[in-house]
C-alpha cells in the first residue's frame, strides 16, 4: 500500500540525499515520490520513481535510543543480506545510518494470514537458512536479551511504575532463561530479531527491519497473532510491555 506524496512535500527528502538517488544526481526531479506503509512511526519509507528505476529510501525519524537496534548494525546486517540474495541490494547509506537508500522489491508487504499459511512458513524458512548461513557481519554483538530487557523495563516504568512487580518478574526470567541457554554450545549466526509480515517483501521473501539483528542461535518465531499485539504498538519478539501492562498507549521505545 503506498500514499502519494505531492511535490510541495518532497521537503521530507533532503536535497544532498536526493542526489543521491540514480536519476537524481543532476539535480533532477524523481517522476513520483510514495509512503509507503510500515515504518511503525520509527522510520519513514518512500519509494521514489525516477526515469532510471524505483528505489526505497528509508528515514530514520525517530530519534533517540531504542533497546536492541541499532542503525549502523541496521546498515551492516543488511548489506550482509543483500549479499546473501535475501534482503534488497543496498545502493547507498547515510555513514550514521540515518537513511538507506535500496532498490525497490515488487509484491508489497506480506500479511500475517499469509506469514502463518504453510507455504508462507516454507519458503521463510528457506530465506532464514540463507541468512544463517552467512558469515556474520564483522563487529556484530551477540544477542544481548538481558540489556535490551533492563533497557525496555526502564521505559516502562517511566510510563507505568505500578507495572513495577510483573516488569521485574519478567526480567529476572529473561536473566534465568540466558543463563540456561548460554550451557547450549551454538555456532554464532546472523539472526532477525523483528519477523514481523510488515518485514518481509516480495515472493521470496526479501527482508526488511533488520535493525534489530544480532550474532546468537538461529530461531524462528512465525508472525504474531493480533491478539498477542501490544498496545503500546510494538511486535518485537522482545518487547514486554504487552504482558508487563496491558494500558500502555505510548510507544514503549523498542522500535
Amino acid at each position: 500500500m503506498v500514499e502519494d506524496i505531492s511535490a510541495s512535500d518532497r521537503w521530507v527528502i533532503p536535497a544532498s540525499v536526493l542526489r543521491r538517488v540514480p536519476g537524481c544526481a543532476g539535480g533532477e526531479a524523481p517522476l513520483s515520490v510514495q509512503l509507503l506503509h510500515g515504518g511503525r512511526n520509527v522510520n519513514r519509507n518512500l519509494r521514489i520513481d525516477t526515469r532510471v528505476g524505483r528505489f526505497v529510501l528509508r528515514q530514520r525519524i525517530r530519534e533517540g535510543p531504542r533497546p536492541g537496534a541499532d542503525p549502523l548494525r541496521e546498515v551492516a546486517c543488511h548489506r550482509a543480506a543483500a549479499a546473501a540474495g535475501v534482503a534488497p541490494a543496498v545502493l547507498d547509506a547515510a555513514l550514521d545510518g540515518s537513511w538507506v537508500l535500496m532498490d525497490y522489491v515488487e509484491g508489497g508487504m506480506w500479511t500475517p494470514p499469509r506469514l502463518q499459511a504453510p507455504e508462507g512458513l516454507r519458503t521463510l524458512g528457506a530465506c532464514l537458512q540463507r541468512l544463517h548461513a552467512i558469515t556474520p557481519p564483522k563487529g556484530l554483538a551477540a544477542f544481548d536479551p538481558v540489556s535490551i530487557a533492563t533497557s525496555q523495563a526502564q521505559t516502562i516504568l517511566e510510563r507505568d511504575p505500578a507495572a513495577a512487580a510483573q516488569v521485574n518478574a519478567l526480567v529476572a526470567r529473561t536473566r534465568q532463561l540466558a543463563l540456561d541457554c548460554a550451557a547450549f554450545a551454538v555456532t554464532p549466526v546472523t539472526t532477525h530479531g523483528d519477523l514481523n509480515a510488515s518485514n518481509l517483501i516480495g515472493p521470496v521473501p526479501m527482508l526488511g527491519g533488520l535493525g534489530i539483528c544480532a550474532a546468537g542461535g538461529p530461531r524462528l518465531r512465525p508472525g504474531l497473532p493480533p491478539s498477542t499485539i501490544r498496545a503500546c504498538g510494538c511486535e518485537a519478539g522482545s518487547c514486554l510491555a504487552w504482558r508487563a501492562s496491558p494500558t500502555l498507549t505510548a510507544p514503549c521505545g523498542c522500535g
